[in-house]
């Protein structure tokens, strides 16, 4: 029983650090793509703008293969 509890307790460990791991990369990304937009002139109502279509075609594509996914599985 706590041989179990213990590798919950690891895979759970890897899994977050894994994804601090994924989100610190993602944000340097953002940050240096940031850096040049405001280099070559964009103000900050164009980079919100870019940064939030950028996420919401990201999570709409997901989900579309979400569901075509489950649907092939039925």
């Amino acid at each position: 029983m706590y041989l179990l509890l213990a590798v919950a307790i690891l895979v759970l460990l890897g899994a977050f650090v894994n994804y601090v791991n994924l989100t610190t990369a993602r944000a340097l990304d953002r940050a240096r793509e940031v850096g040049v937009r405001k280099a070559v002139g964009s103000n900050q109502q164009q980079i919100r703008m870019q940064v939030l279509v950028s996420i919401s075609v990201k999570t709409i594509a997901t989900a579309l293969l979400d569901a075509v996914k489950s649907l092939r599985n039925e």
